[in-house]
């Protein structure tokens, strides 16, 4: 039997960590559970066994068992002697970083296929000076007023994956700069960075930044080499290690030339190997690269000259391979 479940506005809401709803509610004590949730729906505060006893039903002997256990599993800290006046606080530490994935402590409210009525969407917004400057705001950056599904998208992202009002407008001003204003291709956008733990307006803009620069090299790549379709997922993988390795546009672009001038075309694994040479011999910038290419003098006492350059010895083996493989 299948359910569709809706949640009634009630008022206000609390986070759980999704790792408790993935990992823990099966086979952890239920009592456990009702502690967890009392203090969670408590935010960072100072309580007291006895109030979450009474609260709970649960005796004060089981309420430390149960603070010790989600202490165990860093869902909680608290300070405190025996945790009588703890201080509650989310988890945000890591064992292996210091820091928590920040994924933990993600609401998830609400499912994906759950959707609030236009009167909750206007009722939320009411009651959210937050949400209302998201909307107002994303509206102005689309240059038109959001449609209901978009409202919900927006809301979607603002409570399952919890990224703030700026870090949305963050987000859907990069999506408009590629041209992408689809709510469901910036929900996309969302996804990719919640799950790679890139939930702060900090670290957001640093990874948007990064992106953009990626974006202008592979541009600046495909001009160089006259590619006027769209790159495909070799030239891309090719392209991307170049970023990633700090090769120049201009030395990529230089490495093209001389392969259009050995083989007649553009041969991306042929420019990759002329590229790695260079990258191997500390070649990084196309003076170096064009004085390497110089034909060596004659050395005093030899019979024969080395007119022949590197570059001319890799194109002549590089396109006997080629031939003996057809």
């Amino acid at each position: 039997m299948y359910f569709n479940i809706e949640i009634n506005n009630l008022g206000r809401f609390f986070n759980i960590p999704c790792t408790v709803a993935d990992n823990y509610l099966k086979d952890t004590d239920g009592d456990y559970i009702k502690v967890l949730v009392f203090i969670l729906s408590m935010g960072n505060s100072t309580l007291s066994d006895d109030i979450i006893s009474e609260k709970t039903g649960i005796s004060q002997s089981k309420i430390k068992e149960a603070v010790n256990f989600w202490v165990n599993k860093e869902i909680i800290r608290v300070t405190g002697e025996e945790f009588i006046g703890f201080d509650i606080e989310k988890a945000h530490e890591s064992k292996n970083t210091g820091s928590k994935k920040f994924e933990d402590n993600i609401s998830r409210t609400r499912s994906e296929n759950v959707a609030y009525t236009p009167s909750e969407i206007a009722e939320l917004v009411n009651n959210s000076p937050e949400l209302k400057m998201l909307f107002d705001n994303v509206q102005s950056i689309l240059g038109k007023l959001i449609n209901y599904t978009e409202q919900k998208g927006f809301i979607y992202i603002y409570e399952y994956y919890g990224f703030d009002a700026p870090s949305i407008l963050l987000l859907t001003e990069y999506c408009m700069g590629l041209g992408k204003t689809n709510i469901a291709y910036i929900k996309t956008v969302a996804r990719s960075f919640f799950e790679r733990d890139i939930v702060t307006y900090k670290d957001i803009e640093k990874e948007i930044i990064r992106l953009n620069e990626k974006k202008q090299y592979e541009n600046k790549i495909a001009a160089a080499f006259g590619i006027s379709t769209r790159l495909t997922p070799t030239q891309l993988k090719y392209i991307h290690s170049w970023d990633n390795s700090g090769i120049s546009v201009e030395l990529a672009s230089y490495a093209y030339e001389k392969c259009v001038d050995s083989t007649g075309k553009m041969v991306m694994k042929y420019i990759d190997t002329v590229l790695d040479n260079w990258k191997k011999a500390g070649i990084n910038t196309v003076e170096q690269a064009k004085k390497e290419l110089k034909p060596k003098e004659k050395k005093s006492g030899d019979s024969h000259s080395y007119d022949l350059n590197e570059i001319d010895e890799f194109q002549k083996n590089f396109l006997l391979k080629r031939k003996n493989k057809g």
